[in-house]
């Protein structure tokens, strides 16, 4: 299956929105974040995903029937990106769209990355440790849960 990046633009906002939150509901069972009394997961800035330069959504598509497969949140700052946010919906998982995906967005954009797994998770750890290991053929850098590697 061949994937794209599709921009979020403000509209998508809300689509984001939920796909995020269930994202962040799954990462609650590592890294011990909590819902608000309104039963949402906060995220600061969250609309500067759609309205600033330095932040960039993208959902990750089917090139072909344009399904939704996930989504990746980057902050780009001078010269430096992080992938912030990256979730694979479940159905999609083990299929190497993650794998594809993150190749993409490193792809997009020349300079140093930053990718720190979520916390206290093994099976996200093991995925970006090899992605990047390949993209990287394995110059990188790996330290306080950090992977740092330039493109």
């Amino acid at each position: 299956m061949k994937i794209i990046l599709d921009k979020v633009k403000e509209n998508d906002s809300e689509l984001l929105f939920r796909l995020l939150e269930y994202s962040l509901f799954e990462e609650s069972f590592y890294d011990g974040n909590e819902m608000n009394q309104e039963g949402i997961f906060d995220y600061p800035d969250f609309s500067l995903y759609y309205t600033s330069q330095d932040k960039e959504a993208f959902f990750i598509k089917d090139n072909q029937t344009k399904n939704l497969l996930g989504f990746i949140m980057i902050d780009n700052v001078t010269n430096k990106h992080q992938i912030k946010e990256f979730m694979i919906l479940p159905n999609y998982r083990r299929k190497h769209i993650g794998k594809e995906a993150a190749f993409l967005s490193f792809n997009r954009y020349h300079g140093d990355w930053e990718v720190s797994p979520s916390m206290g998770s093994n099976t996200a750890h093991h995925f970006w440790k090899n992605v990047i290991q390949e993209y990287t053929n394995h110059n990188y850098q790996y330290q306080n849960g950090i992977f740092n590697f330039n493109k």
